[in-house]
């Protein structure tokens, strides 16, 4: 998923409401990557309920 300053690039954490900027506005000098990776199997004693669940994002992304 790529996203637009989601987090904070100090603190790292989750800004859901963004207070800046018009909607629907593209800065490339904020945008962030969010992977998810999950497995079928489901394992409802983890939260989120996956056998396997991992998450790691990009804080810089350059595109060439």
């Amino acid at each position: 998923m790529v996203t637009q300053e989601m987090r904070d690039r100090e603190t790292l954490k989750v800004r859901l409401q963004p207070t800046e900027g018009p909607a629907g506005s593209v800065n490339p000098a904020t945008q962030q990557l969010d992977f998810y990776i999950r497995s079928l199997e489901k394992n409802d004693s983890n939260h989120p309920n996956r056998e396997v669940f991992d998450h790691f994002f990009a804080m810089a992304v350059t595109w060439k």
